[in-house]
């Protein structure tokens, strides 16, 4: 289910701004609507929100959290194919593809870029990619 912008959200517009599938429209200190047609529930919406003005697709509210503890892709690389999936659909550029030839290649993530949303994980076809929360 979906997400939902209660009438605490006072638009400042970091959830349209981090929201990797562009569900989320609202202009500058007005009512934001998240699309539930587009929203993955992922939760990014809510752990940016200082307001905590988001509830999950259960009517909870999504707290915020800082950055350094949203959850992190981590890939196997002995599962991983090197097909670069993962690669052309994170909207944040948190993986790229590396390694010593391009037969050999093999998404590395970019921590202080990846959002936490699960996209590549849910996607990856030889589910080498885990979501982890943060270890600090």
């Amino acid at each position: 289910m979906a997400h939902f912008i209660t009438e605490e959200c006072y638009g400042c517009l970091l959830c349209t701004q981090m929201c990797p599938v562009w569900a989320i429209s609202g202009r500058p200190f007005g009512e934001h609507i998240v699309k539930t047609e587009r929203c993955v529930d992922c939760g990014v919406c809510g752990r940016i929100c200082t307001r905590e003005a988001v509830l999950d697709g259960n009517g909870q509210v999504v707290r915020w959290m800082p950055r350094a503890k949203w959850p992190k892709a981590v890939i196997n690389r002995e599962v991983c194919s090197g097909c670069g999936l993962c690669v052309d659909i994170c909207r944040k550029k948190a993986l790229t593809m590396s390694g010593p030839g391009y037969s050999e290649a093999f998404p590395t993530l970019k921590p202080e870029a990846c959002l936490g949303c699960g996209i590549c994980a849910a996607e990856c076809p030889s589910e080498a990619i885990i979501m982890e929360a943060a270890s600090i």
